[in-house]
C-alpha cells in the first residue's frame, strides 16, 4: 500500500499531551491521525460535533486571554457574590 505524507504544526505542549494520551490508549500519533481521517471521510465530516460559541462564550474566553491568572475566591457564596458586583 502506497502512504502520503501529512505535516501539521502544532503547539509541542498540545502535542506532548495528546501523544500521552495516544499511549496510554495503545496508539501512535499516527495511528490517532489515520483514526481521526478515517473516521472523518466515514461521517463525511468532522467526525465530532462543532459549535460557534455565543457572545458570553466569546466574551468570557477574551476576558480570561487578557488576564494573567483568575480571580481565587475562599468559598463558592463570595465567588457569586462577586458575580453580582460586577
Amino acid at each position: 500500500m502506497r502512504t502520503s505524507v501529512v505535516r501539521a504544526r502544532i503547539e509541542p505542549d498540545l502535542k506532548l499531551q495528546a501523544e500521552n494520551i495516544f499511549k496510554a490508549i495503545g496508539i501512535s500519533h499516527t495511528d490517532a491521525i489515520r483514526l481521526f481521517y478515517r473516521q472523518s471521510v466515514i461521517s463525511r465530516g468532522i467526525p465530532f460535533k462543532l459549535k460557534v460559541p455565543n457572545a458570553m462564550t466569546l466574551a468570557a474566553v477574551k476576558e480570561l486571554e487578557g488576564k494573567k491568572s483568575p480571580k481565587k475566591f475562599s468559598s463558592v457564596k463570595k465567588a457569586l457574590e462577586s458575580l453580582e458586583n460586577d
